[in-house]
């Protein structure tokens, strides 16, 4: 989307994906970082932390990444965040509207470090005979125990 030709370029891609993945997504993102870790004994002053899963991952949450291609300035695709639909604001970036460029150099680190083979197969189906034969396992251990 980043290119220069568009004839050929989508107008959209969208991913779908669960609530887990999400939340690991925007801790990576850093979105909704607070200054301090919640514990035990801070509970009260954390009443109003911005990390809270009921708000950021209910049932139709949703991270939009808005991409804008302006040919005018110095630095021209900029990339807009939304979460549940409001804006994201990120560090280094003006109302929200951050450099494309600084985006892709904040989480360089990150996606070198990312390995896909966790839960993909480079095919687009999820790694499931593993899990199943957890899930069988799990099963008749629970059988044997209740005899």
């Amino acid at each position: 989307m980043e290119q220069e030709n568009e004839s050929n370029q989508p107008k959209g891609v969208f991913y779908f994906s669960d609530t887990i993945s999400l939340l690991n997504l925007l801790t990576t993102l850093n979105i909704n970082k607070d200054q301090m870790q919640l514990k035990a004994f801070n509970y009260k002053e954390m009443a109003k932390r911005q990390w809270r899963t009921s708000f950021m991952s209910s049932f139709a949450a949703n991270l939009i990444a808005i991409f804008y291609k302006c040919n005018t300035s110095s630095q021209p695709n900029k990339v807009m965040f939304y979460l549940a639909e409001k804006l994201v604001m990120i560090d280094e970036c003006k109302v929200g509207l951050c450099d494309w460029e600084y985006i892709k150099q904040k989480f360089n680190p990150v996606l070198k470090q990312c390995d896909m083979k966790i839960c993909w197969n480079g095919n687009g189906v999820a790694i499931f005979l593993p899990n199943f034969a957890l899930l069988i396992l799990s099963y008749f251990f629970l059988i044997f125990i209740r005899e």
